[in-house]
């Protein structure tokens, strides 16, 4: 499915999204997360977020939801998906 423009232009000018994904026993989680970039009019990913619980829930249920708000406004959208790729390549332990 095409996100639409207005939605791809909110997604890439809001510095936080919500992404709710749920466990393997259904309990829903949600997690603030930034750095959300769109890679064309179907997909989009997220370059700076990390949750382990998330990442957790995605290995088994790759469905998930965004909630994306304009900034100053009551106009939201969400986007269902499913996730194709999720990884941890860094973490810093400083």
């Amino acid at each position: 499915m095409r996100i639409p423009p207005l939605v791809r232009k909110m997604a890439v000018e809001n510095q936080i999204v919500q992404i709710a994904t749920s466990g393997v026993d259904g309990r829903p989680h949600i997690a603030a997360a930034r750095g959300l970039r769109v890679v064309n009019e179907e997909r989009v990913a997220f370059e700076d977020w990390f949750c382990y619980q998330t990442l957790e829930n995605i290995s088994h249920n790759p469905r998930v939801a965004l909630s994306i708000l304009e900034p100053g406004n009551d106009h939201g959208y969400q986007l269902l998906g499913v996730v194709d790729k999720a990884g941890l390549t860094h973490l810093n332990s400083e």
